[in-house]
């Protein structure tokens, strides 16, 4: 499992867009200095993008002012609002800002929870005069109900469970409530669930994946390469060379996306939905 800047540091890297990934040797509210910096000249790092990704001060993006070669200063023009710490992680990126990546991970990760599904599970305490159960959050698909022993995991032991293990999908529909929500109505015609009150319903299901857009989100491991090659070949498409070209460096990418000569990532990260849909 990958975090949101995991996916940030693999796209700079692909598109050699990364300069600098680092903790501060000391600094100020508009002063880095880092004594690892091996650029010489003064211009090399002026007009490059700063994040800070991790400790104090994280998540600001500035813009380096100049740099120092002599004493491996950065300086920034707009001060951090909160001072960043010698434990503070940031990153300097080329041509791509923070914001500019971000934007080419949230296309992909929108078109990838078009096409990916992952099973979820949720569970609800039975009440034997209850016949609603509300639908787990973030559930698409529902395509299983099992009672589940009240005490324990035996199902042997435990006469209820012995005589209703699933609760069959004829006597079970999904309904929506007032307030948009939904919920998984039982059929009293047809199951009396006052003998199973007690024990648990376990909801099985398939859910779209959430990705969040903070730097520590974690992607699901089925997205990462997908959503990491996507985004590499959005960016690379504004990389021209000096004739007009698409730079020829960055095909690669675009092909894993496209399938282009073979299978595409979206057809390995395409699920069947499964069961009775959510809404």
């Amino acid at each position: 499992m990958a975090t949101r800047i995991d996916l940030w540091k693999n796209i700079a890297r692909n598109l050699s867009d990364l300069i600098v990934d680092a903790v501060p040797a000391s600094m100020t509210a508009s002063t880095i200095d880092l004594p690892s910096l091996l650029q010489p000249n003064s211009n090399q790092l002026t007009g490059r993008y700063l994040y800070i990704y991790a400790g104090a001060g994280v998540d600001q993006s500035k813009i380096v002012g100049s740099y120092n070669p002599t004493l491996k200063r950065l300086a920034i023009p707009d001060s951090f609002g909160s001072v960043p710490s010698i434990n503070s992680n940031f990153i300097i990126t080329s041509r791509f800002s923070v914001e500019d990546i971000n934007h080419a991970i949230s296309r992909y990760v929108g078109l990838a929870r078009q096409r990916n599904l992952m099973e979820t599970v949720g569970t609800s305490t039975i009440v034997g005069t209850q016949y609603e159960y509300p639908v787990p959050s973030g559930m698409r698909f529902v395509n299983n109900i099992r009672v589940v022993p009240s005490m324990g995991s035996d199902y042997n032991t435990d006469i209820q469970t012995r005589v209703q293990f699933e609760i069959p999908l004829r006597d079970w529909r999904i309904e929506p409530t007032v307030d948009g929500s939904y919920v998984i109505s039982i059929d009293r015609r047809k199951l009396d669930l006052g003998p199973l009150d007690g024990h648990y319903i376990s909801i099985m299901g398939q859910s779209r994946p959430f990705v969040g857009t903070v730097g520590t989100s974690v992607i699901p491991e089925p997205l990462e390469e997908y959503i990491i090659a996507g985004a590499s070949a959005q960016l690379a498409s504004t990389l021209f060379t000096s004739d007009g070209k698409i730079d020829p460096r960055f095909y690669y990418f675009r092909d894993q996306v496209s399938g282009r000569p073979g299978p595409s990532l979206e057809d390995y990260i395409t699920s069947t939905p499964r069961g009775k849909a959510v809404g």
